[in-house]
């Protein structure tokens, strides 16, 4: 049988959940079954030394997404893929783009990963139009969430039988690994104080201020400290929150990690503070390590992965401090945490990137036989 030519298109490597789920699916994708060929707008970023090295990888050395759309034509000229899957919105803008420009028959996976509202919040109204029109060339659409593919349909007018959601994959046989190494963490050595974790980009969607704030706030254990993960345009602003509010002996944020499950492995508590979300993978990580999840009851995903006070807390958006309280009931209720993480076990199956990976490999086939 002939494999299916598949190309994952990405436009870097760097620390992103999309750019973390599309490297991993191209690389478990079935070799007897699929050419899989991953293609980056610029092979730069944190991502790039974790990619095995049997994966092909076609660089088209293009740092922003209008200078792929060309290179990305005569791709599809010269290779000829059957299928594209694109992860997030303005790499599949660039590659139906791409399409239209190369009249290739190449059947388009456009993968959503963010909440429309905000992704033309600030653009020009005729661009949405625009976008709906240029959408009619994809074959199919995937959304990481129930309220992903919602939002999609919403905004994009995607039918509803061109849509599938599949949610992000987890490599827990990865993570558990990982997470056996020493953290590089001086709070995080021996038998030590309670800590809170928070991980993600330090951008206001993430919303640490109202995490930092919840920390100060909260009763907890004397010692007990917050770590949080990651790098961004608002560093030096959370820094000087954490300084103003007096806490600088206790707040840390030590930048991005290309390791942070050492971190989850030793976190008593971790909370997700988003103000929206396409799914949150750092979720169900720290589900499948075992960690108490306090997540905000956000726009879209955590509520299909969080059962409030089944297998984690959900509070309110902003709510610094239900936070606290959430981060209270986590350090002090022993009994409730138990629960949590019993429950936990039950949530983390559906996920396992084995499973997920299958799904992908059952639509791009529908999709491929779908005329």
């Amino acid at each position: 049988m002939k494999k299916i030519k598949l190309f994952v298109f990405i436009p870097s490597l760097k620390g992103g959940g999309a750019e973390r789920v599309s490297s991993k699916i191209a690389s478990r994708l079935d070799p007897k079954l699929f050419d899989t060929i991953l293609v980056v707008g610029k092979k730069e970023g944190e991502y790039v030394s974790a990619l095995p090295a049997n994966l092909a990888v076609r660089d088209l050395n293009k740092a922003h997404m209008r200078g792929c759309i060309i290179p990305l034509a005569f791709l599809f000229c010269r290779e000829k893929p059957d299928v594209v899957i694109s992860f997030m919105h303005h790499s599949n803008i660039a590659v139906l783009l791409a399409k239209a420009l190369s009249f290739s028959p190449v059947k388009v996976i456009t993968a959503e990963r963010n909440v429309m509202e905000y992704v033309y919040e600030h653009v020009p109204k005729i661009v949405l139009p625009f976008a709906r029109l240029l959408y009619r060339l994809s074959a199919a659409s995937l959304g990481g969430s129930r309220g992903l593919q919602e939002n999609a349909q919403t905004f994009l007018r995607i039918p509803e039988n061109k849509f599938r959601i599949i949610y992000n994959p987890i490599d827990f046989e990865f993570i558990y690994k990982e997470s056996r190494e020493k953290p590089n963490h001086p709070w995080l050595q021996g038998s030590h104080p309670p800590v809170v974790l928070g991980v993600g980009r330090l951008v206001p969607q993430k919303d640490f201020a109202t995490l930092i704030r919840a920390f100060v706030l909260a009763k907890k254990p004397k010692g007990t400290r917050l770590i949080i993960l990651g790098q961004g345009s608002l560093k030096e602003e959370l820094l000087g929150l954490v300084k103003k509010l007096g806490v600088a002996d206790f707040v840390d944020l030590p930048g991005f990690q290309k390791n942070p499950y050492p971190f989850f492995a030793n976190a008593n508590v971790f909370v997700l503070s988003s103000r929206w979300e396409g799914f949150g993978n750092v979720t169900p990580e720290a589900l499948g390590l075992g960690v108490p999840v306090i997540s905000t009851d956000c726009k879209y995903g955590p509520n299909e992965i969080i059962d409030d006070e089944v297998n984690g807390l959900l509070v309110p958006v902003g709510d610094e401090k239900a936070m606290a309280r959430g981060i209270e009931k986590m350090l002090y209720d022993t009994e409730f945490v138990s629960k949590c993480r019993n429950n936990a076990c039950i949530t983390i199956k559906r996920l396992a990137i084995e499973e997920i990976v299958r799904q992908y490999e059952d639509f791009i086939n529908w999709v491929i036989n779908n005329k």
